[in-house]
């Protein structure tokens, strides 16, 4: 968790993590205390602490469920892993997942833990959730709504935010049974 002036962030890993902490800048904003990038990346992984004071607004990212899927895939199966070393800790359940290819991958998903997706996102117990999708009009209304305004326009490149490892998707008809699998999760997020 990353604590700002007005509100928590935390999200999980390959959702924009990144471009949020970097665009807040754009609004003068520093989280507590300023860390290293690494330092920053590892502490906005992990979930809020339900014990902090609960007046504090708790902010993380979703994304599709079969993006986030076919973005993991390719992640384990090595496409730049070590600049994201720290992430590995979110993936432990998808680590036991076949990596012969991305139908095989998401096939033993299906399988052996249908649901895990959604159970990650939810796990952050989050007040507020911005869709990677929607960025960066998400991300303006939000920090509008917080009373913040821009003392630059100069967000980072849109395409950080949107996973860039996505090598591989999910053909179409195993996409549908992902979106089947978290169903509730898509229905709240309006996934399709």
């Amino acid at each position: 968790m990353i604590r700002y002036k007005d509100f928590d962030f935390a999200a999980p890993p390959l959702t924009g993590v990144i471009w949020f902490t970097s665009a807040t800048k754009c609004y003068g904003l520093v989280h507590e205390p300023a860390k290293s990038f690494l330092d920053t990346l590892r502490a906005s992984l992990r979930p809020f602490d339900n014990t902090q004071d609960s007046s504090r607004i708790r902010i993380s990212l979703v994304l599709n469920p079969s993006t986030w899927l076919a973005v993991c895939y390719n992640v384990l199966c090595g496409y730049e892993r070590k600049e994201h070393g720290p992430i590995d800790l979110c993936f432990n359940p998808f680590k036991q997942l076949n990596i012969k290819s991305i139908e095989h991958f998401a096939t033993d998903y299906l399988k052996k833990i249908p649901g895990s997706i959604s159970k990650m996102f939810d796990s952050y117990e989050a007040d507020s959730c911005i869709k990677v999708e929607d960025l960066p009009h998400a991300f303006e209304e939000l920090m509008f709504s917080l009373g913040y305004e821009p003392t630059s326009i100069n967000y980072p490149l849109l395409a950080k935010a949107l996973p860039k490892y996505l090598i591989t998707q999910l053909p179409f008809e195993l996409h549908d049974k992902v979106i089947q699998a978290e169903k509730e999760f898509c229905l709240k997020y309006d996934y399709y």
